[in-house]
């Protein structure tokens, strides 16, 4: 696995973690083309969320919600 897909995968777990733990049922969407990564849904809303994760470097990266 290439660095940038292991920062994409790590951003988009922290996402999802964030979503559940605000109350959202968030839902990960792995098709190309659809323009978002995850449809997150509550009672009132529902979100869909394009996340990018960057790094300057390993040593040097802070995870982030």
């Amino acid at each position: 696995m290439t660095w940038a897909k292991l920062i994409s995968e790590r951003a988009i777990e922290l996402v999802l973690e964030y979503e559940r733990q605000n109350g959202r049922i968030p839902e990960r969407y792995d098709r190309r083309g659809v323009g978002y990564d995850i449809n997150s849904k509550s009672e009132s809303e529902e979100r869909f969320i394009e996340v990018k994760g960057i790094s300057e470097s390993w040593a040097t990266y802070t995870w982030q919600p």
